[in-house]
């Protein structure tokens, strides 16, 4: 199928190379998607990584990029998801169409519903239909499938919230997206440190139930899970043998809020032996998920929530009054998207390549960068400050919009 497409794409561009000929206008190249070559730039320094400032005075790939974005006409950008239900992937796509009145561009949500064929079509006919670029929400297989086709075709994409990785974890496209492992260990570690503030008496190791809620299919999310298991190591190392890793795979609804209640009320209801639990959820909405099992259960005063990612958590404290979901790792979603958007346009308009973009954040033997954002931890007590500072209006404040 690929071959006959590619066989297509070249007979018409023959053609419309023919038909140019004999035009006396040309096409407007800002309006034309870049082509980024496969070769490592000699430029690409893969000793500098991590920083979140540009290198030296460059400002390409960032949001004070120095560049009028609108002297040229829009892009089309799609941004592609293999599930669209979750609150963070909605607050991803809702950002980004915020940063398109910045940055110039329309942008398409598609949802795959979890089809893999209709997702990999689904970049083709983008492509045939004039789709300049994508931001590529993928996981699993589809990493590698996404970028062979996105390369294939000539068009230029961002890897978002999982990373262009091949087998060895190396990255081979731009990404951005969060420190996974860090993120998870730092809301141990804030859990540890502050249960206090919610449970009068010191927690015993021997009786602690901790339950980690993961989905082992989506590489981003199972890399929280080791900085996790790390602290609970290092720092509750009786309450290993009694920590369970509850994978939604295994649940019949999946990647759902449903799976996080049912296994939240499996693990707690079969431990009976166990007086308090640490639920850690790696995403979000599980939280709800599991933080409505515990209510079910009458279990409020024993169970405490925590996840990664915060947004099911601002939903959380603005409609309910105190519950156990006491606190999540909050990543700015206007912040990862605006890296998104920047460096997407900044390969659209020719003045970045896959190689060159962000140098600061290629790392260690790598040739290609990745964000990886650091989380803020938030409570219901300083949630409306970090808000205030990490949005859409308060990152984009006195850029020219649309």
């Amino acid at each position: 199928m690929m071959k006959r497409f590619l066989a297509i794409i070249l007979a018409l561009l023959l053609a419309f190379s023919l038909f140019a000929c004999n035009q006396n206008t040309a096409d407007d190249p800002s309006t034309s998607p870049s082509e980024s070559t496969a070769s490592p730039s000699s430029d690409t320094s893969p000793d500098d990584a991590t920083p979140s400032e540009p290198a030296g005075d460059s400002t390409i790939g960032y949001l004070t990029d120095d560049v009028d974005h609108f002297a040229r006409e829009p892009y089309k950008l799609i941004s592609m998801a293999l599930n669209t239900s979750t609150t963070y992937t909605q607050r991803i796509n809702d950002n980004l169409a915020l940063w398109g009145t910045v940055f110039n561009y329309e942008v398409v949500n598609y949802n795959a519903n979890e089809d893999y064929d209709a997702y990999v079509n689904e970049l083709e006919v983008q492509t045939m239909a004039g789709a300049d670029g994508f931001f590529a929400g993928m996981s699993g297989p589809l990493v590698a499938r996404t970028y062979e086709i996105c390369t294939e075709l000539g068009v230029d994409c961002i890897g978002c919230p999982t990373p262009f990785t091949d087998e060895e974890g190396h990255i081979i496209y731009p990404s951005v997206n969060q420190d996974e492992y860090g993120n998870g260990a730092a809301l141990t570690h804030w859990l540890l440190e502050n249960y206090t503030n919610y449970w009068a008496d010191p927690i015993d190791e021997e009786t602690l139930g901790i339950i980690v809620i993961t989905f082992s299919p989506v590489s981003g999310i199972q890399d929280r899970l080791p900085g996790v298991q790390d602290v609970i190591a290092a720092e509750l190392p009786a309450a290993v043998d009694h920590t369970f890793v509850a994978d939604c795979v295994a649940h019949p609804d999946g990647f759902s809020s449903t799976a996080a209640y049912d296994l939240t009320s499996q693990y707690i209801t079969a431990n009976p032996d166990l007086d308090k639990w640490f639920v850690i959820a790696l995403v979000d909405d599980w939280a709800v998920g599991a933080t409505r099992s515990v209510e079910n259960m009458d279990k409020t005063d024993s169970v405490l929530v925590v996840s990664v990612q915060a947004d099911a958590f601002l939903n959380e404290i603005e409609s309910t009054g105190d519950s156990v979901y006491i606190a999540a790792n909050a990543i700015s979603v206007a912040e990862l998207t605006g890296y998104m958007a920047s460096g997407l346009v900044a390969m659209l308009d020719g003045r970045a390549t896959a190689e060159s973009l962000w140098p600061e954040w290629v790392r260690d033997g790598d040739m290609y960068p990745c964000v990886d954002l650091p989380g803020t931890m938030i409570t219901r007590d300083n949630y409306e400050q970090w808000v205030q500072d990490t949005d859409f209006y308060a990152l984009s404040a006195g850029m020219a919009t649309s």
